[in-house]
């Protein structure tokens, strides 16, 4: 009788210890794929973070270049009125001009483009890390509900073992 609980208490122990011990491993290994996650996602977001920068930067300097332009057509009307030959020269200093600023701007518009690419595919990158963190996780409740089920197992036949004695 004594000796029966005895052997229970210290397989009752024995199983909270187990159980406990598996509990915190599970814990410590979602903690590190939980923060592994957090870091790639703090990463992806600092890049995007950038590439927004960029982008506005980007957008503010077509925006003067546009300016630029604007400015420069206001003077050609301003030179018709004032001759004929003063006229040609500023014509020709504003085809100049229009090349040098048609060129600036398609190599903004070209690193715009690339830079949204760039934002699509962080966007993309972004889901497939946290579609891979919820698969991980997933995999260790199911691994958890495993080796709790065994250990059940386990408990179960070790009573059993001690009640035959």
């Amino acid at each position: 009788g004594e000796a029966r609980r005895s052997a229970r208490a210290q397989a009752d122990q024995e199983k909270e210890s187990t159980l406990s011990e598996v509990r915190e491993e599970m814990e410590r290994e979602l903690q590190t794929i939980l923060k592994k996650k957090d870091d790639q996602l703090r990463a992806l977001e600092a890049k995007a973070a950038a590439t927004e920068k960029a982008l506005r930067e980007q957008g503010r300097e077509l925006e003067q270049r546009r300016a630029e332009v604007d400015e420069l057509q206001d003077e050609v009307a301003g030179a018709r009125q004032d001759g004929a030959g003063r006229l040609d020269d500023h014509r020709n200093e504003l085809d100049v001009l229009r090349a040098e600023h048609h060129g600036r701007v398609s190599e903004l518009e070209r690193r715009l483009e690339l830079e949204e690419r760039q934002k699509r595919e962080l966007a993309l990158n972004l889901g497939s890390v946290e579609e891979r963190a919820r698969k991980e996780v997933a995999h260790i409740e199911s691994e958890k509900a495993r080796l709790e089920a065994r250990l059940s197992t386990l408990q179960t036949q070790l009573l059993e073992e001690q009640q035959q004695r």
